[in-house]
């Protein structure tokens, strides 16, 4: 007798592994008809500088940075979260 277990099958690929191509393909779509629709230069005055840039840069631009913001709070809730619990124990 052998002690040799039989290959272990990968598990079949979920709904969500087989739909997430499509759905990158339709807003990789949508991206690229946000940024045709909006390709007109605007000004910017922020403080002292002011500047002309295309205006779904602009937008690109902003949304990134909201997305940072959102991404340093989940951090500092989950520090604050974690240093919580450890002030309990």
């Amino acid at each position: 007798m052998s002690d040799e277990q039989p290959p272990v099958q990968p598990p079949a690929p979920s709904w969500r592994s087989r739909i997430a191509p499509v759905i990158g393909g339709i807003l990789g779509l949508a991206v690229f008809a946000f940024i045709v629709q909006n390709r007109p230069s605007q000004k910017v005055t922020w403080l002292f500088w002011s500047f002309s840039a295309p205006l779904w840069l602009l937008l690109l631009l902003t949304a990134a940075v909201a997305v940072v913001a959102w991404h340093l709070g989940i951090f500092a809730w989950r520090r604050h979260e974690r240093r919580a619990r450890r002030a309990q124990k």
